[in-house]
């Protein structure tokens, strides 16, 4: 006895399913960042928002240490993975509420988690967008970035000359693993956690004391040294490309 064949309706599910399951947590990352956008809260991620608010937050903070941290993560994983601006200012954040160490460790988990999210999400919907769009042109190069992509991916890190989202996506886009990308990203963001965490405990100080950031503040030793690692990291790329140009010349 013959099978009969299938209804158009019920042939078309499991392309209906597969185009679902591909773009479908893409939709809800874009759906997320209008409504955030929407909403207007992000004007409250700002430092004059820490600055009119920092009594309040600290006196959450320290009658709810674990539930803060917690919230706290849960809203960087939210910024970063619906690539809104405002991870700079979160870290600062971090350092203001919970002191250079546990801010700093706070805010690299939270970045860490929402980059991942925002790179499974893209490669999963566009990880094959520069293979079909530019074929051979870009097969070597991209087989090239795989192969190296923990190297390439822990240097953009460590010398931030790309946004945090457009090295994600980059990522995504030419199909780096996640075995290669969440390390990467986890060692490589903890200078940078770290320094702004550090000026954002600074912060906290003079916010205490009822003040806002002026030339003097700019002279302290707390706020001098992460303002030297952020110098440091800013000008990374101009020396390795110097080192590497003053190699190249000197070899035979």
């Amino acid at each position: 006895m013959e099978t009969p064949p299938a209804s158009p309706t019920v042939a078309a599910l499991p392309r209906a399913l597969r185009l679902a399951r591909r773009f479908g947590p893409l939709l809800l990352l874009a759906v997320g960042l209008v409504v955030v956008l929407a909403s207007g809260l992000l004007r409250h991620v700002s430092l004059d928002s820490l600055a009119a608010h920092h009594a309040t937050l600290a006196a959450y903070v320290a009658q709810y240490p674990v539930r803060s941290v917690a919230l706290f993560m849960a809203i960087d994983i939210a910024i970063t993975a619906l690539w809104l601006p405002g991870s700079g200012v979160m870290t600062l954040a971090a350092g203001l509420l919970f002191g250079p160490w546990l801010g700093g460790g706070a805010a690299l988990l939270g970045a860490t988690i929402g980059s991942t999210c925002f790179f499974l999400v893209c490669r999963g919907a566009l990880g094959d967008v520069l293979a079909r769009r530019f074929g051979p042109r870009v097969a070597g190069l991209e087989a090239r970035l795989r192969a190296n992509a923990f190297a390439y991916l822990l240097s953009l890190r460590l010398m931030p000359v790309m946004p945090l989202p457009l090295t994600n996506l980059a990522a995504a886009l030419f199909g780096a693993r996640l075995g290669a990308f969440l390390p990467a990203t986890l060692l490589g963001m903890i200078p940078a956690s770290l320094i702004f965490a550090g000026l954002g405990s600074a912060l906290a100080a003079l916010f205490d004391r009822g003040g806002r950031p002026d030339p003097h503040f700019f002279w302290q030793p707390q706020v001098m040294l992460p303002l030297a690692g952020l110098t440091a990291l800013a000008l990374g790329p101009a020396l390795f490309a110097l080192m590497r140009r003053r190699r190249a010349a000197a070899q035979p």
